[in-house]
């Protein structure tokens, strides 16, 4: 559905008075979207306001030849465990406070959906195991800290008698770092530092000013060919509201509409071109 046609839809919806038709109509999107009441006419605005931001999109499955570039020798074994599909979605700008975005890729028959990259599903397809978390000593205790207040209140005096053998070390479990994953997991940690993990991050706009949203990810997805795939895309469209009190509740300070897209992806091979989303019917 275009733009236009959401506002024409407003104009028949008996919840949405005159003034909304306008603040819409003239990209008033904070105050439309704080404005709007019901169901239905959530919908509409919701619907007006994603045609506005006119978002395109584009699946790509990443080829043989592009992994070369990453990993010369094991790129066809790593394809033969399962795919890397890369998403874009990018939009316009909007006159809202902030914009954030959602991204899944689906199998229509139900039967699950990809996985977003991530150290261990890229593990996956390289075949390698991953560090684990290990174990280290240290003296930055909570007990540590007290008894270390406590010598400086005394001016340090038990450390005269005791030497400081009172301060025992502790333990605590550190997550594996790039080292580590690199020591352990060579081709997953080249495919890590190649692709990154952005994912679809929240936005915020500056003061008054409009708000852009995007997607960079990465899917893992094992059976590519089998499955039926469709991209699912959320948008959520947040205004602040106006004259609220600073006690108040995060949820009571803003207001917000979404809207979902479902898309149907009809291949693996969709050029390189950026596509709108399709008409809502």
């Amino acid at each position: 559905m275009t733009r236009c046609l959401a506002l024409l839809m407003l104009l028949g919806l008996s919840a949405c008075a005159p003034s909304l038709q306008n603040l819409v109509s003239h990209r008033h999107y904070r105050e439309a979207i704080c404005a709007t009441e019901g169901q239905a006419a959530q919908t509409d605005v919701a619907l007006a306001i994603g045609d506005d931001a006119d978002l395109h999109y584009h699946l790509h499955r990443v080829t043989e030849a592009e992994l070369r570039h990453v990993l010369p020798n094991a790129a066809p074994a790593v394809l033969g465990r399962g795919d890397l599909v890369r998403l874009r979605v990018v939009s316009q700008g909007l006159p809202i406070d902030g914009y954030a975005l959602s991204a899944r890729l689906e199998d229509r028959r139900g039967a699950g959906e990809a996985d977003l990259a991530s150290w261990a599903t890229l593990a996956k397809l390289t075949g390698e195991r991953l560090p684990q978390s290990h174990i280290e000593q240290t003296y930055a205790t909570p007990m540590n800290l007290l008894l270390g207040a406590g010598t400086i209140l005394t001016l340090g005096v038990p450390l005269l008698f005791t030497g400081g053998s009172y301060f025992k070390p502790g333990y605590i479990s550190r997550a594996p770092g790039w080292n580590d994953y690199n020591r352990v997991a060579p081709l997953t940690t080249k495919l890590h530092d190649a692709i990154g993990f952005n994912g679809c991050t929240p936005r915020q706009a500056a003061e008054g000013g409009h708000v852009r949203a995007k997607c960079d990810a990465y899917f893992v997805v094992t059976d590519l060919e089998a499955g039926q795939w469709q991209l699912r895309i959320g948008q959520i469209f947040f205004a602040d509201r106006i004259g609220v009190d600073g006690s108040a509740r995060d949820e009571e300070k803003v207001c917000s509409l979404s809207r979902e897209d479902v898309v149907p992806w009809l291949g693996v091979d969709q050029g390189s071109a950026m596509r709108p989303l399709p008409p809502v019917k």
